[in-house]
C-alpha cells in the first residue's frame, strides 16, 4: 500500500508565488509589467515588451484604430521586419523573428547562426539591443574555405563551407557574406535580384556569385575515419560538424533481463518514460508486461547521452533528426528509414504537441498524454535495417550506426553522433511504494485499472488523464533519482528541436 508521505507528495498543491509591479507610463502604464522597483520609463517599456514578447501577447491598454490607419502601422512595420537588422549583429536568417503585437514590435533572436543562445531582444522599433558577434563577416569578408571531398544539399543548405553541391546540375551561389545556396545550373540568378520564395524578411538582393571549391575535390569518395568501410554518398558526413555538442539523460523502462543498451533503440523523457508506464504496463492484471511482451518489467534504468548533429542536419538547423521507429533493434519507419543515407545515423526525436513542428511520427498520443515534457528519442546503431539476428558483420561495417567509437567526444560525422553511459536505475517498485510486486499481487492488490480509473491498495496510477497527477508522478522519479544518486543529478533533454516540414519537404507529415 502506498505510504501516507507518497500520497502527500503527489496531492499537495504546488504553491504559487507572484509579485507586484510597479505602473508605466505612456500607452504601456495599465500593463504593470515591469520588476519591482525604480527605473525609468524607457527601461520599463522594454522590459514590458520583452515580457510580452515572451509571452506572446499584445498590450492590454490598446485601442481601437481605424482602417486607415491599421493598415499605415502595419505598412511601416513591415518595413521594418523586412530591413534584415539582424543579420548586421551576426545573426544566420532563422535565427530571429519579428515579433510583431498590435502597434509595437520588436525582434527576438534564440540563435546564433543556428547554434541556440539565450534569448536576446532588441529594443522598440530597432535592433539596438542585441549583441553583435565576436567576429561578424562583412561583405567584404573572404569566402571561408571549402572543406575537401564535402558537398551540401540544395536549396536549403548553407554551401558557404563546402562551396560544392551533392546534387549534378547544381552549383553553390552566393547570397552574401554569410548564406550560399545550391540552385540548379539553369537558374537565372542576377546579381541584384530578389528570390521571392524566400520569407519576405529575408528577400534580400543575391550577389550570384558562383562559389567553388578552393582545394581539390576528390573524385574518389572517401570514408569515415571511424569506419574505414563506411563511405557515404553525401561526403559531408565523413566531417565532422558545426553543431553544438549536447549532454542530458534519457530514460529506458526495462525487464530484468541483461542486454546492452542502447544501439538501435528508442528512449525517453523523464515524462514519455511516465506515459510508457501507465499506458503500456502497469494496468496489466497481476504482471507488468505489455501488449505485445511477456517479459516483465521492473526497473527504470537512466543513462547519460552525448550528441551532436551531423552537417546536413544542422545546416538546416536542427540538433535532432527524425524519430526513428526500432521494433527488436530494427528500423521499421517512417518513410523506410532513408533518413540515415541523407542525414546520417543521428538521434532523433519527437514531441506531443499538436501543431509543433516536432510532432511526428505519433501524433496520435496528443490527445492522451498528460505526462510532462513528454519526447521520445531514437539512437541508430550497426546494420539498422536488419533485424537482431540477421546483421551480418559487412552490413554492420558499411552501415555502423551513430555510436561513437569508445572514449571519442561525438563529432558529428555520419557515424559519430553519440555516446551514451549508465546513470543508475530505480526500480518500479521503489517508484510506486509497494514493497515486493509478487507480494503485493498475492495480497489482493492491483496496480491501475484502466476502466475504474484505479488501483487497488495503492492509489499512485490513479487519474490517468490528471495534469497535475501525471506531473507529480513525474517529479516523484526524478527525486528518487537525484536521491539516490546526489553526485550525478538528472540533466533534462534539450528542446526537440526536429522540424518535419523541412526534413521531409513535400510529404504529408
Amino acid at each position: 500500500m502506498m505510504t501516507s508521505a507518497l500520497l502527500i507528495l503527489l496531492l499537495a498543491p504546488t504553491a504559487v508565488t507572484t509579485s507586484a509591479s510597479t505602473g508605466l507610463s505612456n500607452a504601456l502604464v495599465g500593463d504593470d509589467e515591469c520588476m519591482s522597483g525604480p527605473q525609468d520609463d524607457a527601461a520599463c517599456s522594454v522590459q514590458a515588451l520583452q515580457l510580452r514578447a515572451q509571452k506572446g501577447q499584445g498590450s492590454a491598454n490598446e485601442t481601437a484604430v481605424t482602417a486607415t490607419e491599421h493598415k499605415s502601422r502595419r505598412s511601416r512595420r513591415l518595413a521594418f521586419c523586412q530591413d534584415g537588422c539582424p543579420e548586421k549583429y551576426g545573426f544566420g536568417p532563422t535565427d530571429c523573428k519579428c515579433s510583431i503585437h498590435g502597434s509595437w514590435y520588436m525582434w527576438v533572436c534564440w540563435k546564433r547562426n543556428g547554434v541556440r543562445i539565450k534569448t536576446e531582444y532588441g529594443k522598440q522599433h530597432s535592433c539596438s539591443g542585441l549583441t553583435k558577434a565576436a567576429n561578424v563577416p562583412t561583405p567584404s569578408s573572404p569566402s571561408p574555405p571549402s572543406v575537401s571531398g564535402a558537398c551540401s544539399g540544395e536549396y536549403s543548405h548553407n554551401c558557404m563551407n563546402t562551396r560544392n553541391c551533392c546534387k549534378a546540375g547544381f552549383r553553390c551561389y552566393q547570397k552574401n557574406a554569410r548564406w550560399a545556396a545550391c540552385l540548379p545550373s539553369s537558374s537565372s540568378c542576377k546579381p541584384g535580384s530578389i528570390n521571392h520564395n524566400e520569407a519576405r524578411r529575408y528577400q534580400t538582393p543575391w550577389s550570384c556569385a558562383v562559389l567553388t571549391p578552393t582545394t581539390t575535390t576528390t573524385t574518389t569518395k572517401m570514408a569515415s575515419p571511424y569506419n574505414s568501410k563506411y563511405i557515404p554518398e553525401n561526403q559531408a558526413l565523413v566531417h565532422p560538424s558545426n553543431a553544438s555538442l549536447m549532454t542530458f539523460h534519457l530514460f529506458r523502462v526495462r525487464s530484468d533481463e541483461v542486454y546492452p543498451c542502447c544501439r538501435n533503440a528508442d528512449m525517453t523523457s523523464a515524462g514519455a518514460a511516465m506515459f510508457y508506464l501507465h499506458n503500456e504496463i502497469v494496468w496489466h492484471a497481476k504482471k507488468r508486461s505489455g501488449t505485445f511482451f511477456s517479459n516483465a518489467k521492473t526497473r527504470i534504468a537512466r543513462y547519460k547521452v552525448r550528441a551532436r548533429a551531423t552537417q546536413p542536419l544542422y545546416e538546416l538547423g536542427m540538433d535532432f533528426g527524425v524519430m526513428n521507429e526500432f521494433d527488436i533493434t530494427k528500423c521499421t519507419g517512417p518513410f523506410g528509414c532513408e533518413n540515415f543515407k541523407r542525414f546520417g545515423y543521428t538521434v532523433g526525436c519527437e514531441n506531443w504537441v499538436t501543431g509543433s513542428a516536432a510532432n511526428f511520427p505519433h501524433q496520435k498520443w496528443n490527445d492522451i498524454n498528460k505526462y510532462p515534457n513528454a519526447s521520445w528519442f531514437s539512437l541508430p546503431g550497426p546494420c539498422p535495417m536488419n533485424g537482431l539476428n540477421a546483421k551480418s558483420t559487412e552490413c554492420m561495417a558499411t552501415q555502423p550506426g551513430g555510436e561513437c567509437p569508445k572514449g571519442v567526444v561525438p563529432t558529428g560525422t555520419g557515424d559519430c553522433t553519440f555516446t551514451t553511459e549508465e546513470a543508475g536505475e530505480i526500480t518500479i517498485d521503489e517508484l510506486v511504494g509497494i514493497g515486493h510486486y509478487d507480494d503485493f499481487i498475492n495480497a489482493g492488490g492491483r496496480e491501475y485499472d484502466r476502466i475504474t480509473d484505479q488501483g487497488i491498495h495503492t492509489n499512485f496510477w490513479d487519474g490517468r488523464y490528471d495534469d497535475v497527477l501525471c506531473t507529480k508522478r513525474t517529479e516523484h522519479m526524478l527525486e528518487l533519482f537525484d536521491r539516490k544518486f546526489p553526485l550525478d543529478p538528472t540533466i533534462h533533454p534539450p528542446e526537440c528541436n526536429f522540424n518535419k516540414w523541412k526534413f521531409f519537404p513535400g510529404r504529408n507529415v
